[in-house]
């Protein structure tokens, strides 16, 4: 049966999976859950494996117990390395392990730690249905709101008008330009370097913020990819984790802040080149590195 969320947790947390699983499914959104859903005779790894690449979002119920998990940490490097949505829920007042944050740290996570715990619950429910299922927006034509007769005279002023709004912003975003100036400084790249070759599981980015921002900063992150298609990801947070790419990347960052109309100024790009493995970049690159691997000096290539 298809499913639409993977819910891990540690099983010393049973309780609360249980519970997330109820109100999820009462919500219409099916799920899978361990050990309920592993069918007689199939083995738990190849279940577990197959469940996650199945699903369309993947909670993470955090605690203490799960921070220190290998099994939940094995499930999450799954779901990131198929490119799913990861939602996590703590469910006691902690931050992620080292382990975890390297795989997490980019997303968004709720809150259920004061009582009642229902409530937190429904919440994840209605954020899992909109990962799964966005709110688009219904086009409405104007042939549904005017009469043949006026639709002329409404065709004109409406050009007038549109006329008058695009010159209104178009000031605007100009003295918002001049006043704002230089103010906001360039986001400094921290990881991965510049001209470096990167291997594993997931490719990190990071960057630092820069001074005089404020809390309601946000980022966004350019990667542009081996056939020169630029991808664009808005984050809240000052890095991202993927392993949707290979080869040669550029990438670069800028800030956005909630109270200004214009956009910070793009940091100096980057380059890069990215394999999962050392396999795929020989394959990739007819390349073969030898000697000692991560050494800056003394490496030979073999091409």
């Amino acid at each position: 049966m298809s499913h639409d969320v993977f819910i891990s947790y540690s099983s010393k947390d049973k309780p609360f999976g249980d519970a997330a699983c109820a109100i999820l499914e009462r919500s219409g959104l099916r799920c899978w859950i361990a050990p309920r859903d592993i069918c007689a005779g199939h083995t738990w790894g190849a279940a577990i494996v197959e469940a996650i690449a199945g699903s369309k979002v993947f909670v993470l119920i955090l605690s203490e117990r799960s921070n220190e998990s290998d099994q939940v940490l094995r499930e999450v490097e799954r779901a990131v390395n198929r490119g799913i949505p990861i939602l996590p829920v703590r469910i006691e007042n902690i931050m992620p392990s080292s382990k975890l944050e390297y795989f997490i740290s980019a997303c968004h996570w709720l809150d259920a730690i004061t009582p009642p715990l229902e409530d937190h619950l429904h919440a994840l429910a209605r954020a899992v249905s909109r990962l799964i299922n966005p709110p688009e927006k219904v086009p409405t034509k104007d042939s549904d709101l005017i009469t043949p007769g006026t639709k002329k005279r409404f065709t004109s002023y409406r050009a007038i008008s549109l006329a008058a709004v695009v010159l209104f912003l178009l000031v605007s975003v100009t003295a918002v330009a001049v006043l704002r100036g230089s103010s906001v400084p360039p986001v400094e790249l921290i990881q991965p370097q510049d001209n470096a070759t990167e291997l594993g599981p997931v490719l990190r980015f990071e960057w630092g913020t820069p001074k005089g921002t404020t809390n309601d900063v946000s980022y966004e992150l350019e990667i542009v990819d081996a056939k020169n298609t630029p991808h664009v990801e808005k984050l809240i947070r000052s890095s991202f984790v993927t392993s949707a790419f290979r080869g040669p990347l550029k990438w670069r960052v800028r800030e956005l802040q909630s109270k200004s109309t214009e956009p910070g100024a793009w940091s100096a790009e980057r380059t890069l080149s990215y394999y999962p493995n050392s396999l795929e970049r020989i394959l990739q690159t007819k390349t073969v590195r030898i000697g000692i691997a991560g050494a800056s000096e003394g490496d030979y290539f073999v091409s």
